[in-house]
């Protein structure tokens, strides 16, 4: 990869190069080149390449069903490489699915094994604040039940507290999703906002799911640090964490 180093600094196309910025290393340029997407479409060699990108757009697709029905339920989807990141765990996930040939595997297919579980539950949509470390209690989920509890004190004692914080705002929601049609379907639990100070031996949150049918669900919580100020409470830009429980 070259670097630009003049003064002169340029985005775009020029010719066969093309010019662009990274946050990481700067101002890029490289050359176009590569085998055509014809050749990668009928060629022998490109065996693979086609067997990985029939997989990757599996985990795309399921990634941003996830992602949509995470929004819709608790108002936030993550930070700006998320998408990014989501896909890849879940490119990850489905390589685990013995059951299909290369080039067939499914995210799907294995998405209630519990190693896949485990994976999502440690997905961190804010990469900088993950959820197991703003709260460091345990969080149990039952999505067949629609249970989503806190298992420790809803106190500081509990939260990795922002500077200038008073209050904790929680969000809980169960989340179904039918990959095969694309949709999905929120189950809100009640906004649970309350002061730091004020210590609760636990938070329980209610989600009212559809109990004669449990497809695909996932369990999902966001939290967020708000500052009371002239009797009213404002968010806090470093304080939202959003996760997956269960």
């Amino acid at each position: 990869m070259a670097y630009q180093a003049g003064t002169l600094r340029l985005k775009g196309k020029l010719g066969d190069l093309s010019f662009y910025y990274n946050k990481q290393c700067g101002y890029l340029v490289r050359q176009k080149g590569g085998p055509s997407k014809e050749q990668i479409a009928n060629g022998r060699n490109f065996v693979r390449i086609r067997e990985n990108n029939t997989e990757f757009s599996l985990a795309v697709s399921i990634g941003k069903l996830i992602r949509r029905g995470v929004k819709a339920s608790v108002g936030l989807s993550g930070d700006s490489n998320v998408s990014q990141r989501l896909t890849g765990l879940l490119v990850r996930i489905g390589k685990t699915d013995l059951s299909a040939i290369r080039g067939m595997r499914n995210p799907k297919t294995v998405f209630n094994e519990p190693a896949s579980r485990g994976l999502l539950k440690s997905f961190a949509f804010y990469v900088t604040q993950p959820l197991t470390s703003v709260y460091t209690s345990q969080i149990h989920c039952d999505t067949a039940t629609g249970s989503i509890v806190f298992t420790g004190s809803v106190s500081s004692e509990f939260f990795r507290v922002p500077k200038g914080a008073t209050h904790v705002q929680i969000k809980a929601a169960v989340v179904e999703l039918d990959f095969d049609n694309k949709l999905y379907k929120v189950y809100p639990a009640p906004v649970y906002i309350a002061a730091l100070e004020n210590s609760m031996p636990s938070a329980d949150f209610a989600c009212e799911v559809d109990m004669i049918n449990t497809p695909l669900r996932i369990g999902v919580v966001a939290i967020a640090f708000l500052q009371e100020k002239n009797g009213g409470l404002y968010g806090l830009a470093d304080g939202v964490s959003l996760g997956i429980v269960g």
